[in-house]
């Protein structure tokens, strides 16, 4: 039995990686998967010309997917166009073979975040003179809601479809369930390590990167952005005995690189309060953050899980974006020692669906209660087991596209 995965496959992304970990896991006696890459120079495109050839582009994927007894289609709505209109168009023309579909949904988004309304918010900004936060915030807003009607419209594409769904938190599945009716929903978090399988070198890495075994390793995981947290992981370790180091392992977002662009934005906010930071330790004769602060870019999947596995701390200071999970949580979660992460609701989830996890918690941005818990970090017993692993997700995944198959 043939099966493909719709994917970005190789580009620098979440997405990609984790289709390479399903490539590699899944293929076996009685099942062969290929990927089937999605362009994502064409399919982002908003020029009108590449927007031609993108809709041609999905075409030829969708003749050639003919081919297959099954398909997963990893759905993250920016993969298949620039706006709400695009994705659905494509989407359709992605799901012409019936009833042979399973779809990963990495993030549901069936209802807006924004809890006090659009009118609420916008005239509150406006009554404080505050025109142009006014408007950021009713477009944020208008956008939430456009980004849920879009989720709602495509999954219930691949309702029509007969298609097994696979969502990342119990909540979601619960939501799809009811809201639609729909039973053919399963949950696993999204898995891209075995536990504790990395490399562990504190050492190695202290000498790298100059430092001594004094020094206390933190790391922050994944690419470089505000809801990241990397701003409150700066402002943490200001409040730090010296010792402690922070190791950025990431680089800025590929699809936020943008020409003539010398420095991007969030990068000079970041390298800016490092420098403001360091000029107070300079005038208190302190070591300043900016020897303390360590940009490694990005690591390629062998000294990442090392990295993971060897720091003192892995920080996940995360904002609220109404993700449903988190690779680099879950990466983390099986590597490292010790995990101090926000009370962003992905991680709540995370947790909740697997009970070996333990991690130290603080409220998004509070850097003060942050620095302090890795003062205090509490020592948590060492995993052994996990409910969900590497093996259930490729089991979960042949099953499902083996069923798929047979009811081509």
């Amino acid at each position: 039995m043939r099966a493909a995965i719709v994917s970005s496959v190789s580009e620098s992304c979440g997405n990609a990686a984790f289709t390479q970990v399903l490539l590699s896991t899944l293929s076996s006696v009685e099942l062969t998967v290929s990927g089937v890459r999605l362009n994502l120079d064409l399919t982002q495109a908003t020029d009108p010309l590449l927007i031609r050839m993108a809709d041609s582009h999905i075409k030829e994927i969708s003749e050639h997917l003919g081919d297959f007894d099954a398909v997963n289609l990893q759905y993250e709505p920016g993969l298949y166009g620039p706006n709400l209109g695009k994705i659905y168009q494509r989407l359709r023309i992605l799901l012409r073979n019936k009833n042979n579909y399973v779809v990963t949904i990495h993030s549901s988004r069936l209802f807006s975040t924004d809890k006090s309304g659009l009118a609420k918010p916008f005239f509150k900004c406006l009554l404080r003179l505050k025109p142009l936060e006014a408007m950021r915030t009713l477009s944020g807003a208008l956008n939430s809601r456009r980004i849920a009607r879009g989720n709602r419209a495509c999954i219930k594409l691949f309702i029509k479809s007969e298609a097994h769904i696979i969502v990342h938190t119990q909540k979601s599945a619960t939501l799809i369930k009811e809201l639609f009716n729909y039973q053919k929903v399963s949950v696993h978090p999204l898995k891209f390590v075995e536990l504790n399988s990395g490399l562990v070198d504190p050492d190695g890495w202290r000498k790298q990167l100059g430092l001594s075994k004094e020094h206390l390793l933190i790391g922050v995981f994944g690419y470089i952005s505000t809801y990241k947290g990397h701003e409150t992981a700066i402002l943490a370790l200001s409040n730090l005995p010296k010792e402690y180091v922070l190791l950025i392992a990431g680089r800025q977002h590929p699809q936020t690189v943008a020409d003539n662009v010398p420095l991007d934005p969030f990068l000079h906010l970041l390298i800016n309060k490092i420098e403001e930071i360091s000029t107070l330790d300079y005038k208190q004769k302190r070591i300043p953050l900016k020897k303390r602060v360590f940009f490694l870019n990005e690591l390629d999947d062998s000294a990442f899980q090392s990295l993971g596995a060897s720091v003192d701390f892995a920080w996940m200071p995360y904002q609220e974006v109404g993700q449903d999970g988190s690779g680099m949580a879950s990466i983390l979660f099986d590597l490292s020692k010790k995990i101090i992460a926000s009370n962003s609701k992905a991680f709540d989830e995370l947790i909740a669906l697997e009970p070996g996890y333990r991690c130290e918690r603080f409220d998004i941005g509070n850097y003060l209660e942050l620095a302090n818990k890795t003062l205090n970090y509490r020592e948590y017993r060492k995993l052994d087991s996990l409910r969900f692993t590497l093996k259930s997700q490729a089991e979960l995944y042949t099953s499902l596209l083996k069923d798929s198959g047979v009811r081509k």
